[in-house]
């Protein structure tokens, strides 16, 4: 019997410290994830200030602290291309696809990015990528697909584009062009919500000499 109650209270022993293990973990990562966002704010105020190196700084330790949020990808981005570093600036922008095929801004930015470098078949891929995965009335979706238009020298309808017949008309899709919603400081939500748009970039549709955030 003291054989069996001594086994009960090893296992007992076992499961509340593989319980307090875990919620440990949990407890880091939540960290890590406020970590995360506020260096994205310092790199955002950084970048505000055209303070680029330490933008990148910033921005880069908001990668190494939520390596798995594809924001953060895309805005170490925007400021190596701010710098020139076109490949660095690719790389992280296809990461950010990799980790969420859909997303919008990154499609836009690698557009404009492989533009700049005298890529323009891939430009298009990625204009076009963003057309179809866009809202049709999304200011953004119909200048992706005029500059898309640009670059091919053909005119397409949306509809085309997207393989359905004329006249067809999709579901309207919720706008990506929100704050999440579990930010809570007011200079983050400035970064996901900005009245301009996106975050320092892109006011317009026809500033095109910018990037999406």
């Amino acid at each position: 019997m003291k054989k069996k109650s001594g086994m009960l209270l090893f296992l007992n022993l076992i499961f509340a410290a593989s319980c307090l293990f875990a919620q440990s973990r949990i407890d880091e990562t939540d960290l890590y994830k406020q970590k995360a966002k506020q260096y994205r704010t310092l790199g955002y105020q950084a970048q505000k200030k055209n303070n680029v190196e330490d933008a990148i700084f910033f921005y880069t330790k908001a990668v190494w602290a939520e390596a798995s949020n594809p924001d953060y990808h895309n805005d170490l981005g925007i400021v190596y291309e701010m710098k020139a570093m076109y490949d660095k600036a690719e790389k992280e922008y296809l990461t950010a696809l990799k980790l969420q095929p859909n997303y919008l801004r990154a499609h836009v930015n690698l557009a404009y990015l492989y533009e700049q470098t005298g890529q323009p078949a891939k430009s298009i891929y990625h204009l076009k990528q963003r057309v179809v995965l866009g809202d049709p009335d999304d200011p953004w979706t119909l200048a992706s697909q005029k500059k898309m238009e640009q670059l091919s020298g053909k005119r397409v309808t949306l509809e085309e584009l997207a393989g359905h017949p004329r006249g067809y008309r999709p579901a309207k899709k919720k706008s990506s062009i929100i704050y999440s919603r579990d930010t809570q400081d007011e200079s983050a939500k400035d970064i996901m919500q900005n009245n301009q748009g996106y975050l320092y970039q892109k006011a317009l549709p026809e500033k095109q000499d910018q990037r999406l955030k």
